[in-house]
């Protein structure tokens, strides 16, 4: 069965993105996350729904190529 909440590594790991990333949009507030004490805890389900958002933003360099 998998762990509804995440640690850090953990949502990086489920992210597909470096932990240094995952931390700084935690702090900016761009990431759905709890801290809790000194660690940040991620819902897997908030992570899911955050992902399929249209108006997140991006976690590459990717310049937008929209008409």
């Amino acid at each position: 069965m998998d762990n509804e909440i995440l640690t850090i590594e953990q949502a990086a790991e489920f992210l597909q993105v470096p932990r240094s990333t995952l931390y700084k949009i935690a702090r900016q507030g761009q990431v759905p996350c709890r801290k809790v004490g000194r660690h940040w805890r991620f819902s897997r389900s908030a992570l899911i729904a955050w992902t399929g958002r249209e108006d997140q933003i991006t976690l590459s360099n990717q310049p937008d190529f929209s008409p």
